[in-house]
């Protein structure tokens, strides 16, 4: 008879439990897309602007980024290499072509290591900074809206489950999720305040970047004499 071989240990694959406050706000998310419920607390304008500029950040960094990929794959130095080899090739078996033929294959040269230095400046800095600020500022900024989002369901929740019924407990947890949405208000002005200086800050890089990439190709031109 064959050993038995242990079941393996498995993670559980069972989601987390929902809590009391998540089944709240689940609740008055339903109840305000079904009618039941209406929005009561309104959001200051500069939130409401912040929450929209980082919708329009979402969209527009994913669109850049895939420019900038789409560039990286264009800058390949190995076609000016391998048509340079063929001008070489053709001044070697053409006589009286030897020197315009080592003209035009210079210049592919020159043109393989601008196109080596464009990629690796669009690495460095244009990507790499779009990168960046994806990985910090711009998840800040998600993080906030949904903290936003978060607490204006709890206190909106709290509220209709007071004006349904009155008791200690539910009027001192409403208390305190309007306090708790009225911190995060604070915040969220905070963060978004930072917008025009964030916005005039990837203007300026991507700026000084496109002033880098057109000088690589001043250095790089070999001379026609």
């Amino acid at each position: 008879r064959l050993p038995v071989s242990p079941s393996p240990v498995t993670r559980s694959t069972r989601p987390s439990p929902i809590t009391h406050d998540m089944f709240r706000r689940m609740k008055q998310n339903l109840a305000e897309k079904v009618g039941r419920a209406t929005v009561t607390t309104s959001l200051p304008a500069e939130v409401e602007r912040g929450i929209k500029q980082t919708e329009v950040w979402k969209k527009r960094h994913a669109e850049m980024i895939k420019d900038y990929e789409a560039v990286r794959r264009i800058s390949n130095p190995n076609k000016h290499d391998e048509v340079a080899n063929l001008l070489a090739k053709l001044g070697t078996n053409l006589a009286g072509s030897e020197t315009s033929a080592g003209k035009a294959e210079a210049l592919e040269r020159a043109c393989s290591k601008i196109e080596q230095k464009v990629a690796e400046l669009i690495q460095k800095e244009w990507g790499a900074s779009m990168r960046d600020f994806d990985k910090v500022k711009f998840k800040e900024f998600q993080e906030c809206v949904s903290a936003v989002n978060r607490t204006r369901l709890d206190k909106d929740g709290c509220a209709s489950a007071l004006q349904s019924k009155d008791t200690p407990s539910r009027r001192e947890k409403s208390t305190a999720a309007d306090a708790t949405f009225a911190a995060q208000i604070e915040a969220a002005r905070a963060l978004f305040a930072t917008i025009p200086t964030l916005e005039a800050e990837q203007a300026a890089n991507l700026l000084g970047t496109l002033m880098k990439h057109g000088g690589l190709y001043g250095e790089g031109a070999p001379s026609s004499k």
